[in-house]
């Protein structure tokens, strides 16, 4: 499958994603009965794609996720990578596309 092709069924699963959460009222309700401490992930990274036309473009490609979670005992940072934490109770993730300017 090409790149382009790949781009194309990315962007147009994001585009089903947000539109779907946006028309779901019970996403943010579930959320805000689940039991727990919100926690929220963040992250990001610019992608150099190579368009069909043979430009060049850059692209962000972000995701994040608010959970809940019941807050863990407490931990020194040497027990940090050993602890197991509490199942969250409820998670919402999401994922963006952003262009970003040819080169």
């Amino acid at each position: 499958m090409s790149h382009t092709t790949l781009g194309k069924i990315a962007g147009h699963t994001a585009e089903e994603i947000a539109a779907r959460l946006q028309n779901n009222p019970d996403v943010r309700h579930d959320f805000q009965k689940a039991k727990g401490e919100t926690e929220f992930y963040a992250d990001g990274v610019f992608i150099h794609i190579r368009n069909a036309d043979g430009t060049a473009q850059w692209m962000e490609a972000k995701v994040g996720a608010y959970a809940k979670r019941c807050r863990a005992l407490f931990a020194l940072p040497s027990e940090w990578a050993t602890r197991i934490l509490p199942e969250p109770s409820v998670v919402s993730a999401f994922a963006a596309i952003k262009k970003g300017v040819r080169s």
